[in-house]
């Protein structure tokens, strides 16, 4: 991440490798692979667009926010991500024992801290006393969007634990519009949207490429805007 980014100059199988790198089988055809760059983009009219989605062109997404100059999922790194010109960026969630929703991938401290244990057995007063990098604090999943208010945010919920503290977050900061929430587990996909409601954009999960018979066409392409109850089990 050296430069500005110019979302008309990327190509299409770059955006492949952005965008639907997470949930997507290697498997997965050409053919719908490009069909998920015309959803997921807004090239075609097959479905509303929705309004993380609204973008003139491809759309390129900062992973962990872009952890490469500065660590990653870290207030610094997103800020940098934005100033270069991104629109979209990527984070993970983790709930804290007392409920606290945290961007963090890992479900350790013990790999990209200078703190030691499983997020999930430590209250929120001791994960904050951890540095990524030595250096800077675990961010709150609140502060990150307060932070960036302007910022499309694509959500990955890593535990269980985690999908109650992020919808009661989504809720209160009133953000829903502005995130998608895409889970190597499709059933917490699920039931993120089930509770937040046909508003929320999910991404394609892991069952949600299956394809239909005859036309080539992925119900994933259709999960990626608004899905129906049906495509995520």
């Amino acid at each position: 991440m050296s430069r500005s980014v110019d979302s008309s100059s990327l190509a299409g199988p770059m955006v492949a490798t952005i965008f639907v790198r997470r949930c997507m089988p290697t498997t997965l055809p050409p053919s719908a692979v490009n069909l998920w760059i015309t959803l997921g983009c807004g090239y075609g009219s097959l479905v509303q667009r929705h309004p993380y989605l609204d973008a003139d062109g491809p759309i390129a997404f900062a992973h962990r926010g872009g952890a490469e100059e500065f660590p990653e999922n870290t207030l610094r790194a997103f800020r940098h991500a934005v100033d270069l010109g991104y629109t979209h960026v990527e984070t993970d969630v983790h709930a804290t024992a007392d409920g606290v929703a945290v961007a963090f991938h890992d479900d350790s401290l013990d790999r990209v801290t200078d703190g030691r244990g499983v997020v999930s057995d430590l209250d929120w007063s001791q994960v904050r006393q951890a540095r990524v990098a030595g250096t800077d604090p675990i961010m709150l999943l609140d502060e990150l969007l307060e932070e960036l208010p302007d910022t499309r945010i694509n959500i990955d919920p890593k535990s269980d634990a985690a999908v109650g503290p992020l919808v009661e977050v989504l809720r209160r900061t009133d953000a829903v519009d502005r995130v998608c929430v895409c889970s190597f587990s499709d059933r917490r996909t699920r039931q993120v949207r089930d509770q937040i409601g046909a508003a929320l954009c999910v991404g394609a999960g892991p069952r949600g490429w299956i394809l239909r018979s005859g036309n080539g066409l992925p119900d994933g392409g259709r999960a990626a805007e608004s899905p129906e109850p049906g495509l995520l089990r």
